[in-house]
């Protein structure tokens, strides 16, 4: 096969649709970089081709390689580099990385005028390794270039699933709103760098709240505003309101709670545009398994965490009482009418609302 032969084989292969490994499970991809400038993908991915021959040629232990950052997901310009995960069979991996005998280098290197990003490891370590939420972000959107032997596209599907907690969201929302009362709490602490500070933290995750209420994984820091300008559903003037909540005018109280309206403004749209993600709770989901009648306390625990019967709101809506040998919890009906009705003592404001919330399913 000749090598421009070998180049359109290549490419077809790369781009094909089992060498994308998107978080969602239909595959689409919609977040995409919409940067105004000349695109050099076409010439950082036929570098990476190129180095994926050469080195799969002069090194027979090398196992397999993949594709990722800004590169994989379609977009390069002069500030980008090639990030190449190189994995490597286990005799390889010992004399390459525990002896320190790699011919590559490892991190950040120059190769042929191409600033590249290189990281050694083995399909064995990858898969006991907990993969962090920029792990995962990466490769889903990660090209596969070498896979001898078919490990590596296993490994990505093991891998990339969909996040598992359906009440992450409900709790996200909360701390999104909870960093911007702390910001206007700093008011009366006398310190407004740290209540802007705070108006930023509420920024990002708000950001945060976007992609994943869209099926998206939360990109890394420093393509998570340029990204969320691509996501399906965005505010009303999306790009007016983040300027307006990131813009510091001036270090007074009233700027401020500027920011802190605009705040309540964007997460009182993110509640009602994904209702049933904010509606998503554990404490409605305990209310709704309650409702169908006492569960053991062990089982209670097991669903729910050993520490949510204890705080506030289900500690002033259910009840404990031993059956058959067994702790069981059931729904204080009585007690959940009294506190749709008004406050109940201990319990915050903010515990109540989410009872009601929870209370209203």
């Amino acid at each position: 096969m000749t090598r421009g032969r070998w180049f359109k084989w290549l490419r077809r292969r790369i781009d094909g649709r089992r060498n994308l490994f998107p978080s969602r499970s239909d595959a689409r991809v919609t977040v995409r970089p919409t940067i105004r400038r000349k695109n050099l993908y076409r010439r950082y991915l036929a570098k990476a081709i190129e180095l994926a021959r050469q080195w799969s040629k002069r090194y027979p232990g090398m196992e397999a390689m993949m594709l990722t950052g800004g590169v994989a997901r379609g977009y390069a310009d002069e500030h980008s580099e090639l990030d190449l995960t190189v994995f490597l069979g286990p005799p390889t991996y010992r004399s390459w990385v525990l002896l320190s005998r790699s011919p590559l280098a490892e991190g950040d290197n120059l190769v042929d005028g191409t600033y590249v990003d290189t990281h050694l490891t083995t399909i064995p370590v990858e898969r006991k390794r907990v993969w962090g939420a920029l792990d995962l972000w990466d490769a889903s959107f990660a090209k596969i270039l070498v896979d001898r032997r078919g490990r590596l596209a296993k490994l990505l599907r093991e891998k990339i699933v969909p996040s598992p907690s359906s009440w992450r969201l409900h709790e996200e929302a909360i701390e999104a709103e909870w960093f911007a009362e702390l910001g206007v709490d700093w008011i009366d602490r006398t310190d407004l760098v740290a209540a802007h500070h705070l108006m930023n933290h509420a920024f990002d995750r708000f950001l945060f709240l976007l992609f994943e209420a869209q099926g998206e994984r939360f990109p890394f820091d420093k393509w998570q505003m340029h990204l969320s300008r691509s996501l399906r559903v965005l505010p009303p003037r999306y790009e007016a309101q983040a300027r307006e909540w990131l813009s510091v005018r001036s270090f007074t109280a009233r700027d401020v709670r500027r920011r802190a309206r605009v705040a309540g403004t964007l997460m009182h749209w993110w509640r009602a545009a994904f209702r049933n993600a904010w509606r998503g709770s554990k404490v409605r989901d305990a209310i709704v398994a309650l409702r169908s009648g006492p569960i053991s306390l062990e089982n209670f625990q097991r669903r729910f965490g050993e520490h949510t019967r204890l705080q506030f709101p289900l500690r002033a809506v259910t009840s404990m009482k031993r059956e058959r040998g067994r702790w069981v919890v059931s729904l204080d009906a009585h007690a959940l009418e009294r506190a749709v009705k008004g406050p109940i003592p201990g319990m915050l404001e903010y515990q109540r609302e989410r009872l009601l919330l929870a209370a209203g399913s």
